[in-house]
């Protein structure tokens, strides 16, 4: 799971561009069970190197693009798969650009325990909720209060019906 501190908003592009990317490869049930991909080319599409957006991932930088002290590797964020190679795109968060490579060494597990105990918080908060039923009164509408002096209902400015009742909803802790 990707938490907003991690990705700048800048890379929602990719964010859409990764999605559509693995939609293309999923199994659609009104195409008889065949994915867009296989529809289209003939070909059921390899899914073995699909990965988990947002994982840490290091990759190996070429002689040509450093000098002798720099590191050979450089950690950045998989955010996609390049469209014109067999290249992951990685965005490396301090320098602030995004590498395609083909070298990539996938942190996978970190990303599992990330989304391992974001779903362990939202199980928390969940059986932390009031179970005593407690619910919040039902919010009257504007136009069901009266005015004094004509005992009629109030017109609502805009003359748009609006709804009655708000759904009840319950209490979560503060």
């Amino acid at each position: 799971m990707i938490h907003d501190q991690d990705l700048p908003m800048y890379l929602w592009g990719e964010a859409c561009s990764t999605t559509v990317y693995v939609q293309n490869r999923s199994p659609r049930r009104i195409l008889g069970d065949k994915t867009s991909e296989e529809v289209f080319t003939g070909e059921k599409p390899s899914v073995g190197h699909l990965r988990i957006f947002g994982c840490p991932v290091y990759f190996h930088v070429a002689k040509q693009k450093r000098s002798k002290l720099e590191p050979s590797r450089k950690k950045g964020t998989f955010v996609g798969y390049d469209e014109t190679s067999k290249g992951y795109s990685i965005y490396v968060p301090g320098q602030r650009y995004i590498e395609v490579s083909r070298d990539v060494t996938f942190d996978e597990e970190v990303a599992f325990r990330r989304s391992k105990r974001s779903h362990m918080d939202t199980d928390k908060e969940e059986q932390e909720a009031p179970k005593d039923g407690s619910i919040d009164e039902p919010v009257v509408h504007p136009s069901d209060e009266y005015d004094e002096e004509l005992a009629d209902p109030v017109e609502p400015a805009n003359p748009v019906e609006l709804p009655r009742e708000v759904a009840l909803v319950r209490k979560r802790p503060a």
